[in-house]
């Protein structure tokens, strides 16, 4: 077994600056940032590949404005894991965001062994669906279009640009004389 000793890039999105400094200091020898706002996370994560967020739900001002920002967090970085840091999570709360997409709910009081065992579980798991993803598209492209014969140009021509369009929902219609 291969040891990964990668640095783990870890956002926290809190305006608490003790909050921040606590999970910072559980945290240590990861790469850790910190924004205050919603926009500042956005910001962050289209631009920067983070292994886990650390999210303040507060920053939502009620429940399902925390929800609707985890929301768009995880449309705008799919590949990152969101693990919510809340002052008072109540269950109620829990398994809405879980629901939504949150891997995990943490208490900010929680001691620094186990936010960093929850935030390296969240990049594990993280880790573990891309190798996932990985695998299928290379399934996937290895299954392709076994069945499509042709070697012209136009024919690798057609063939590039189903490649592209595969991964959209969009539809498809393919016309041609009969029997080509």
């Amino acid at each position: 077994m291969l040891l990964d000793v990668a640095v783990r890039h870890v956002l926290i999105v809190d305006p608490e600056v003790s909050s921040v400094a606590h999970g910072q200091a559980a945290l240590s020898g990861m790469d850790v940032e910190a924004v205050a706002t919603p926009a500042g996370a956005f910001e962050r994560v289209v631009g920067t590949p983070f292994d886990a967020v650390l999210f303040d739900p507060a920053l939502g001002d009620d429940d399902d404005g925390a929800l609707a920002l985890l929301h768009r967090l995880r449309t705008l970085a799919p590949d990152t894991v969101v693990v919510i840091w809340s002052e008072h999570p109540t269950v109620h709360f829990t398994v809405r965001a879980m629901r939504s997409g949150a891997l995990d709910v943490l208490k900010k009081s929680a001691e620094g062994a186990e936010i960093r065992s929850v935030v390296e579980r969240a990049i594990s798991h993280g880790a573990l669906a891309r190798e996932v993803r990985r695998l299928r598209g290379e399934v996937e492209k290895a299954r392709g279009l076994g069945e499509v014969i042709g070697d012209s140009a136009l024919m690798r021509q057609l063939l590039q640009m189903i490649e592209r369009v595969a991964a959209s929902d969009a539809t498809v219609l393919i016309v041609g004389e009969s029997g080509t």
